[in-house]
């Protein structure tokens, strides 16, 4: 019971950070051609074997600790999910995007200077692949943060994805669903190869099933120092724990 009022204050701090802005940004047209041509030319492993998403039962937990409801009933072996992970290989997409990013989230979230320490994750979806409801934040990371650096606490604030197929020619289906802070479902409409759709790790989010093709994203996640809010929360809680 303690532990979930303590799930329950967490999420209501983040939600009065989030209430008045929008749960994500669409941004046509992001990627130029030359940068297209030069993810291009990457190997990505899109027929591989399927990752494993699914592990156990209704609530189950993909290797990085990320909460998955798997609604669809799938084991991880029919997932038809998957991945090919790029570091270092993928720094100068950083910088081609940099200052895109910036632009949207100094209007949008305000979140502290971001940076990628996660890989990005070609994730390719075949006919049949889907994700459950999950968030991108760790039930650690939510609740038992770390500190970042200057000594602040930090971690994933904004996931980051690129749509890298078109709707309608290469797949059908595979609708990316964010859910805001009021409970309510988006649907987000990726249409062509290049655009990016910017969203806090925190919200909710799934994939519907494909339904037929192929869809290809390349996803990573933006990291920094929590708002102001949230570090008076942990700080509070930090200096409670050193009383004890």
């Amino acid at each position: 019971m303690k532990k979930e009022n303590k799930e329950n204050e967490v999420a209501f701090i983040w939600k009065e950070h989030h209430f008045h802005k929008i749960p994500y940004i669409y941004i046509k047209n992001a990627l130029k051609s030359d940068v297209i041509d030069r993810l291009n030319q990457l190997n990505i492993q899109i027929d591989a074997k399927p990752v494993p998403l699914f592990e156990r039962g209704d609530a189950v937990e993909k290797a990085d600790m990320k909460e998955v409801k798997d609604e669809h009933g799938s084991p991880y072996s029919n997932s038809n999910n998957s991945v090919t992970y790029y570091g270092d290989e993928l720094k100068w997409l950083d910088e081609e995007v940099a200052s895109l990013i910036e632009t949207h989230n100094n209007a949008t979230w305000k979140f502290n200077p971001l940076n990628r320490i996660d890989n990005y994750e070609f994730v390719c979806f075949n006919e049949g692949g889907f994700i459950g409801e999950h968030t991108d934040i760790s039930e650690i990371e939510q609740t038992d943060p770390k500190k970042y650096q200057n000594d602040e606490f930090g971690g994933r604030l904004l996931t980051q994805v690129i749509h890298f197929s078109n709707k309608g020619d290469d797949y059908e289906g595979g609708i990316l669903q964010i859910k805001n802070i009021f409970g309510f479902w988006f649907d987000v409409p990726l249409l062509d190869k290049g655009d990016i759709v910017l969203f806090p790790s925190i919200f909710a989010h799934k994939v519907t099933p494909v339904t037929k093709g192929k869809r290809i994203t390349l996803t990573t996640f933006l990291t920094g120092t929590y708002p102001q809010k949230i570090q008076e929360f942990f700080n509070k809680k930090e200096s409670t724990k050193e009383i004890k």
